[in-house]
């Protein structure tokens, strides 16, 4: 039997390089947590810029902005009922101060969850024989919403998507508590999706 004081200096020893180990891989998966989450598959072309309510005007901007950069000559903007108006159509009169006229904006304002984005926006894009679609959510929710979308969408429409600028950082979320909680939040809608849908 190894004498005590010999076993402590292994037992610190362990606890040590268990620490040091701990401080050096638990960002490394913390950032693969997040990645789970991104994709991204942008485009310098689409029929239409599909931006996704849920956020605090992030997705309305980033919308805007590619439109403006020409990359789409309309947007279609997906979001449910919101007290006496929806979603769709506060991101709708927020496009149209930023410069969109209202005619280019289309709007889906029944979707309750990036699910019903997709099934309410598909019939509108097949009336306007839409060919090559560019998503704009936050970067977060970018994987989920381009795997729901495709799902949903037939196969002959090009899917894209872009990420906006959502204030969570990949380097650091989880020591940051809102950015934890948004996280979290789309990593347990992503599961959940996974084996619902």
């Amino acid at each position: 039997m190894m004498p005590k004081p010999k076993r402590l200096f292994y037992a610190a020893l362990s606890v040590l390089f268990i620490s040091i180990g701990g401080l050096i891989f638990f960002p490394i998966g913390m950032r693969a947590v997040f990645s789970v989450l991104v994709t991204a598959r942008p485009t310098d072309r689409a029929d239409v810029i599909v931006v996704l309510a849920g956020s605090t005007g992030d997705r309305v901007r980033e919308g805007v902005r590619l439109y403006h950069a020409g990359v789409a000559p309309r947007i279609l903007m997906t979001g449910g009922p919101f007290f006496d108006t929806s979603m769709a159509a506060m991101m709708a009169d927020y496009a149209v101060s930023l410069g969109v006229p209202s005619e280019n904006i289309l709007i889906e304002d029944a979707a309750l969850s990036t699910q019903t984005n997709a099934t309410g926006s598909l019939p509108i894009l097949q009336a306007m024989h839409a060919r090559r679609v560019l998503l704009v959510t936050s970067r977060f929710h970018t994987a989920r919403s381009y795997r729901t979308f495709r799902d949903v969408l037939p196969t002959d429409m090009h899917l894209f998507v872009q990420g906006s600028d959502d204030g969570v950082d990949p380097e650091t979320w989880w020591r940051h508590a809102e950015m934890a909680e948004t996280v979290l939040i789309e990593l347990g809608k992503t599961v959940y999706y996974g084996v619902s849908y």
